[in-house]
């Protein structure tokens, strides 16, 4: 490996080797990365796996509606900031309860 002196860089040389360090450090992680995902897709075939076999998180399905406004329109999974419909119905003197499904 050779030795640059920085010290006599100017900013512009200086800018330019930064450049070329990092050029050459993404080409570097991409070769990483593509050596893993090979040696990956070689354990993978080895045990006869799939991606989706890798997947073990349960289903990104919609989550159960835990409560419904009065009229019946919206609901609410109970996740998350609580909506407008059922701020309004707290700031009215209702319950959370009032509003639940099950």
């Amino acid at each position: 490996m050779s030795t640059i002196n920085l010290d006599k860089l100017d900013l512009d040389g200086l800018l330019e080797l930064q450049k070329d360090v990092e050029a050459r450090i993404r080409g570097k992680q991409r070769e990483y990365r593509n050596e893993i995902k090979s040696q990956i897709r070689d354990l993978m075939a080895k045990a006869d796996l799939t991606a989706a076999d890798l997947d073990t998180r349960a289903s990104p399905g919609a989550a159960k509606v835990k409560y419904r406004s009065a009229d019946g329109s919206l609901t609410w999974s109970g996740r998350g900031r609580k909506p407008k419909w059922v701020t309004a119905h707290l700031e009215k003197g209702g319950k959370i309860e009032d509003l639940s499904v099950g």
